[in-house]
């Protein structure tokens, strides 16, 4: 995973891929999964055919979603002025400027509550992300799916909102370029989504049902040490987990890099406190190792 504040793809390439100016958007994976997952949510879960991309930078994933027809309506919008402008190119390249509203702003500040229903945050810091969702709250109580591509404090985010009474729909883990990426989908616990037998059917997965899994998985595997184990199933993802999504293996890998090169950078001190510290780190790297093992059982 990036760190806490990884930017965005670094390059239109990246973002996006090979495609004719005015042509159709070829998203790269990032995107094009959070677009798939849109697709599915909104399908699936009835409500407006508008997105509104917060941090959208260039605005490639609602221009793709308008231009797939997926959404009717779109509203893109960044804070910062280099971005905004990349919005206002691509709406204009892609002649969207009727179904495209361009803002610039601080987060959800840029929304009236009930423009949309279906909300995207992605290429931003976990935190960033919460921070945003918790600062307008009137706005917040209109939305209704989430598709988020949070980078960093991936666990806290999904911990944090299935705590708050979100639902995850769909979550997967995508490879793009050296970096690995986890989207996910989500709804909220109040939404309904009508039953094929005329009853209605909750969509997703909630916070009780995720707490439930992973209490039994540590009772399994004996894992309960100091909330480690449970820490590392809401980093992974309960559904990839679930899945036994084949990215897991790298992730894991890069925890335990990490953790080797936190251990190694501590190993000439004698500190009382960083023998701790390296007694900690030792003792996580061995959970990781034993889901690590698990996973493939």
């Amino acid at each position: 995973m990036t760190n806490e504040y990884t930017a965005k793809s670094s390059t239109v390439q990246q973002a996006i891929g090979e495609h004719p100016a005015g042509g159709r958007i070829c998203l790269g994976p990032r995107l094009r999964m959070a677009a798939d997952l849109a697709a599915d949510l909104m399908a699936e879960v009835r409500t407006l055919p508008v997105l509104a991309d917060i941090g959208s930078d260039h605005a490639y994933l609602p221009a793709y979603l308008l231009q797939q027809g997926i959404i009717e309506r779109a509203i893109a919008a960044d804070l910062h002025r280099g971005p905004f402008q990349n919005i206002l190119r691509t709406r204009s390249l892609y002649g969207l400027e009727e179904k495209m509203s361009a803002r610039q702003g601080d987060g959800l500040a840029v929304l009236k509550p009930e423009e949309t229903e279906t909300l995207a945050l992605t290429g931003m810091g976990g935190t960033t992300i919460l921070e945003i969702l918790e600062a307008h709250p009137a706005v917040a109580a209109t939305i209704f799916n989430l598709i988020l591509q949070p980078q960093g404090a991936e666990g806290l985010v999904r911990r944090r909102l299935l705590e708050q009474g979100w639902f995850l729909y769909r979550e997967a883990l995508v490879q793009e370029g050296k970096e690995l990426y986890a989207v996910l989908a989500l709804t909220r616990a109040d939404q309904e989504c009508p039953a094929e037998e005329g009853a209605a059917k909750r969509v997703g997965m909630g916070y009780s049902e995720a707490r439930v899994l992973i209490e039994g998985w540590e009772a399994e595997l004996g894992m309960t040490t100091d909330k480690v184990f449970a820490q590392i199933c809401w980093d992974l993802g309960p559904m990839n987990i679930i899945r036994r999504d084949p990215l897991l293996d790298e992730l894991i890998l890069a925890a335990l890099v990490r953790l080797d090169a936190a251990d190694a950078g501590m190993s000439h001190s004698s500190r009382i406190e960083v023998a701790r510290k390296r007694s900690q780190i030792r003792m996580e790297k061995h959970v990781w190792k034993g889901v690590q093992t698990w996973l493939h059982q």
